[in-house]
């Protein structure tokens, strides 16, 4: 009997193992298509780079909740969290209030920038599932408890950056400014994003490894010779780009690696000592001229597109942590032939 026992155990255990990663697999098959929801900036003083926001883009001034958040070892990270609405999009800053966490932890190795990237699940119940998918993938788990409804899984060696899985609806926040009437020019704030651009070291690894870890068809890499500056830049104009673009959950996606430098991309990753999410590219239609001028005036740096152009960065890395993609159409660029 005891021989019977002992095998109906071990099936037992075989049979749970298999359920929990059936589970693993159906669940973290969500990843496929969850959607790409929010950017995480991780700053060093929230009230100083808020009022950067609303001088910039044109944010009201959102609200402050400090947090005690859990980590897997049993920590608490805690952090102060605003919430930045734009219409199709959002944005989190996050400080880090005590030296415990990934916020923390992301800000003394990289500085103000990127910290992560939010991916929205639908549904009810935990993350757990899709949090074990990113760990089955690499990713190192960072915040969050077990049965939670988010958690933060460091995927930086493979994908660049931290995701962060959440189940339910975006937290509440002001809702994004309104495009003015008549001519006046519109807020940044007021348009609509196209996608998050990483500047990526390999971008054939970066788009294999996220192929692998979504459960979908790696992303084709394509070559792009034709670099367009700003006037007295320092940039290498022999140096070519391999970039890739892919859509998460309707959300654009981007990388671009610079092959030969020095480059936007090839310093960016420098910086970062890898690949790491670079830029928020929004569309601006055919105000490219005057939004140009009007950042530039609020301390960006222009640094790639030409005048005239249909693309820009506008660099305000050393106040908001983050660099503009400006998509659209110059009112100076010449006639089409």
């Amino acid at each position: 009997m005891s021989r019977v026992r002992n095998v109906c155990v071990a099936v037992a255990v075989v049979a749970a193992a298999v359920m929990v990663q059936g589970l693993v697999r159906a669940q973290g098959s969500e990843l496929t298509t969850a959607k790409l929801s929010h950017i995480g900036v991780v700053v060093p003083d929230i009230d100083k780079a808020i009022k950067a926001y609303v001088r910039v883009m044109g944010f009201k001034t959102p609200k402050v909740n400090t947090y005690p958040l859990p980590t897997p070892d049993g920590r608490k990270a805690e952090i102060k969290v605003a919430m930045l609405y734009m219409p199709n999009f959002y944005m989190e800053l996050n400080q880090p209030v005590n030296k415990v966490g990934p916020f923390y932890d992301h800000l003394q190795a990289q500085g103000m920038s990127i910290g992560h990237l939010g991916l929205s699940l639908p549904g009810s119940g935990s993350v757990d599932a899709a949090r074990a998918a990113f760990e089955q993938q690499g990713g190192t788990w960072t915040l969050g408890e077990k049965g939670g409804t988010y958690a933060y899984v460091n995927l930086t060696k493979t994908l660049g950056t931290t995701y962060e899985v959440v189940r339910g609806a975006s937290p509440p926040g002001e809702p994004a400014p309104a495009v003015p009437p008549g001519d006046a020019l519109p807020p940044l704030a007021s348009l609509n994003v196209g996608h998050v651009g990483f500047a990526a070291a390999d971008t054939a690894a970066l788009t294999e490894a996220f192929g692998k870890t979504f459960g979908v068809p790696a992303p084709k890499v394509m070559e792009y010779r034709d670099s367009q500056y700003p006037p007295n830049n320092k940039w290498n104009p022999a140096a070519f780009l391999k970039l890739a673009f892919w859509s998460q959950g309707g959300m654009g996606l981007e990388a671009i690696q610079s092959v030969g430098g020095p480059t936007p991309w090839s310093e960016y990753v420098t910086q970062h000592k890898g690949s790491a999410a670079q830029h928020l590219a929004i569309n601006v239609g055919n105000r490219m001229d005057e939004m140009i001028k009007d950042l530039q005036a609020k301390g960006g740096k222009w640094t790639n597109g030409k005048p005239g152009g249909a693309y820009a960065y506008l660099d305000f890395s050393d106040t908001l942590g983050l660099i503009f993609e400006l998509n659209g159409t110059s009112k100076s660029a010449p006639p089409a032939k």
